[in-house]
């Protein structure tokens, strides 16, 4: 059932972005006081996202950090980083400097 009123969900949600654009979409949300982060948590309510924080932003250069309750993904994000630089004409240079699947309180990446 909860994947039924995703799918209703996200058809509203396109219907609306495509025929008024997402300002309208924004408005909607803000009227009926919640916003997507709220629509993802009622169509899955189980849903326990990554998160995500930087630090050190210098010039180029930034060090992330990756909190997750699934373990193993570290590889993924570093492709993702670097899929990212590619999709933007960007280098990007990855290192991982800390991995929760090794006992740290996060992953951590020094991105440039």
């Amino acid at each position: 059932m909860a994947a039924m009123y995703g799918l209703i969900n996200i058809a509203i949600r396109d219907l609306v972005t495509n025929q008024f654009g997402q300002q309208q979409w924004e408005s909607i949300l803000a009227k009926a006081q919640v916003g997507d982060e709220h629509l993802l948590r009622m169509m899955y309510p189980d849903l326990n996202p990554p998160e995500f924080s930087c630090e050190d932003i210098k010039d180029q250069n930034l060090v992330l950090h990756y909190r997750s309750d699934r373990p193993g993904l570290d590889d993924l994000l570093i492709g993702l980083l670097r899929g990212l630089g590619k999709r933007f004409k960007v280098a990007v240079d990855v290192k991982q400097l800390t991995s929760k699947d090794d006992g740290a309180d996060s992953s951590k990446f020094h991105v440039s």
